[in-house]
């Protein structure tokens, strides 16, 4: 923040080279392994979210449950953590055609802690479908704020009441801590910078 009367710099935020703000990462798609469930994208929505686009579940296995597992895959199923779906369900999926499904880690949770996301059949305890988390990709998403709230928009194959419901209660990806740190800084130094202007000596009209 810059003023031209006192030729004086009144604050600022240096911006490292290459920084890239954080925001939504694609995992690429959920491939099957069984019974034909998968998802177009898997994309990370913000440090606690995840969508799975055009998802795809028979629902075939009544105690079926999305989870992640860390550090691999390879994770005992006692260990496995249950995400929340559906206004706060963590299990029993029902079956889903081609469906945008919104999922959340439990709370105090980040996608850095796991490896591994699976659609997971309890009775079995087979993956029906899973992808590997990416921890280089998880590093760049924005926090999760569990105030704000997301909708996601539907499709063609998903606009009926119903739909509008299931995504209740979804959270929106909100802006990354450096986007507020950089907006709190240049209001301090604004405010700072108007204080000058206006206990100086001079008669201007602006700064």
């Amino acid at each position: 923040v810059y003023c031209k009367l006192f030729g004086a710099d009144f604050g600022n935020v240096k911006i490292p080279a290459g920084y890239e703000l954080p925001k939504e990462q694609s995992l690429g798609p959920l491939p099957s392994k069984q019974h034909n469930t998968k998802a177009a994208e898997v994309i990370l929505k913000d440090s606690a979210t995840i969508v799975l686009k055009k998802f795809e579940y028979s629902a075939s296995c009544p105690g079926s449950a999305f989870l992640v597992a860390a550090p691999t895959a390879k994770t005992k199923p006692d260990r496995l953590t249950y995400l929340i779906h559906e206004n706060g369900k963590s299990e029993k999926l029902k079956s889903y055609d081609k469906k945008d499904v919104l999922v959340r880690l439990p709370v105090g949770h980040h996608w850095n802690e796991f490896r591994w996301f699976s659609v997971y059949c309890s009775d079995s305890k087979q993956s029906y479908a899973d992808i590997t988390i990416n921890q280089a990709v998880a590093e760049k998403l924005p926090l999760h704020d569990p105030k704000s709230v997301m909708v996601l928009p539907s499709t063609d194959s998903e606009s009926t009441d119903s739909d509008s419901t299931d995504n209740a209660g979804a959270f929106f990806p909100p802006f990354s801590a450096a986007w507020m740190l950089t907006v709190m800084a240049a209001a301090l130094a604004s405010g700072f910078m108007i204080q000058r202007c206006l206990e100086s000596d001079h008669h201007v009209k602006t700064c």
